[in-house]
């Protein structure tokens, strides 16, 4: 299990994917490495993806996961807008 360094933004759920994709790694891979310290190389899913540049199938599974939270930011924003309007508008 790869440690989740204290100023990883990710949410839990991207936080969960990049453990199980880092779980198919050596421990002492540079991606993992960088992960658990919070190097810049891993400060996001995209900056650490070249880190994987031997393992294409790993860095499109980073890219689906970052795009993941990027879309859960996103739905959160326009509910909370919807929400905003409907109580404003009563």
């Amino acid at each position: 299990m790869v440690p989740r360094h204290p100023a990883d933004y990710r949410d839990a759920i991207e936080h969960a994917e990049v453990v199980q994709i880092l779980a198919e790694l050596p421990a002492d891979h540079p991606a993992c490495v960088a992960y658990a310290s919070g190097a810049r190389e891993a400060s996001d899913s995209l900056s650490m993806a070249h880190l994987l540049a031997d393992r294409p199938d790993l860095v499109a599974r980073l890219v689906a996961a970052y795009m993941g939270h990027g879309a859960r930011i996103n739905a959160g924003c326009q509910s909370a807008g919807v929400l905003m309007r409907g109580a404003g508008s009563q």
